[in-house]
């Protein structure tokens, strides 16, 4: 597969922390089952389309022998100073992203939240316009070029890659801490058919972390943020339902709440994003009560040879600073959020 014929999607995608303050946000009044039903309505219609190979019909025909893939599905971790990946071969997605400076009840924070059911989407699952490609990329074992990454502080890279004898070939190669930055995860993307390239839609999942505060501290729920053609926009679950696709050259794009965001960005490149939003029960609790989710999907319809980084994580160090044990100044709003990642990638 050439690089001259793919098509290849390059993004950055950060995981950036906004603020550590929790602690001082009073506790939240009780989210009765009916009014975050409304809030987030339709929130499954989105996880039906998702590339899920449970989602496939059974008389579809069978799959094709594969050449490149592995023998099963397995975890394959990725250690750094900061985080601690995991990925799965199974559609070559990520699985957990704790970050070890950020503690949530004595433990490193999850950005991946857990507990999904069966038909919402992996963060990185890879989909193409091709509904029955999609299905057989969610369910492809991808085989790894490591079986595990310790880093530390060092850049690095791990490649999934799938091929099969219908002359289907798919590749992610995944690129940690570029630039030294412990939160920017680099991320090329390609789907190839018989020599033509397709095009190629990354997903980010439900996003971020649990949906809910477990020790009953306030919790915002996330929303969108995105820069596109100049544009500055923070937007709610609601907002999202009633118009999920936007389009133009994009700087950023992602879901944010209080505290923390998950972010593509594309380098001013031309991307499509469409939003998806998510109601889902939290684990183990009553019925009726339920978590929320935002989650984004990016396609380019061209290859990208780069893609601009945002830095460090925290506002304080996003603006110049180096070190990252100091908290940063608490975010308000979304809107601030926006605001401030649009100013610091001018």
């Amino acid at each position: 597969m050439s690089t001259e014929k793919r098509v290849l999607l390059a993004i950055v995608l950060c995981f950036a922390v906004l603020a550590v303050y929790q602690w001082v946000m009073p506790p939240p009044r009780p989210i009765p089952a009916a009014q975050t039903a409304t809030a987030v309505s339709g929130a499954t219609t989105a996880a039906t389309s998702a590339p899920s190979a449970a989602t496939a019909p059974s008389d579809q025909a069978p799959a094709a022998a594969a050449l490149v893939a592995d023998t099963s599905a397995r975890d394959i971790v990725v250690e750094t100073d900061y985080v601690r990946a995991v990925f799965t071969t199974s559609g070559a997605t990520l699985k957990s992203w704790k970050l070890k400076k950020y503690l949530d009840s004595g433990a490193p924070l999850d950005f991946i939240p857990s507990d999904l059911p069966d038909a919402a989407p992996r963060a990185f699952s890879m989909s193409t316009t091709d509904p029955a490609l999609s299905r057989t990329l969610a369910a492809a074992l991808f085989k790894p070029s490591a079986d595990n990454l310790t880093l530390g502080s060092a850049p690095g890279q791990l490649t999934f890659e799938y091929s099969d004898v219908s002359g289907l070939h798919a590749r992610k190669t995944f690129y940690f801490q570029p630039e030294q930055k412990p939160y920017v995860l680099k991320v090329e993307a390609a789907i190839d058919l018989g020599g033509a390239s397709k095009p190629v839609t990354l997903w980010s999942g439900p996003a971020l972390g649990l949906g809910y505060q477990a020790d009953n501290s306030r919790h915002v729920p996330a929303g969108a943020v995105y820069s596109i053609d100049g544009k500055v926009q923070h937007l709610t679950a609601s907002s999202l339902q009633k118009q999920p696709h936007y389009e133009g050259e994009t700087k950023f794009a992602g879901a944010a709440d209080q505290y923390f965001l998950n972010a593509a960005l594309p380098g001013t490149q031309r991307a499509a994003i469409d939003y998806d939003t998510y109601s889902l029960p939290v684990p183990g609790a009553a019925s009726g009560t339920l978590r929320s989710f935002v989650g984004y999907r990016i396609s380019m319809p061209g290859s990208v040879e780069r893609a601009r980084t945002i830095g460090r994580t925290s506002l304080r160090s996003m603006k110049g600073r180096s070190d990252v044990n100091e908290p940063a100044r608490p975010s308000t709003s979304l809107r601030s959020t926006a605001s401030m990642m649009s100013a610091l990638l001018e």
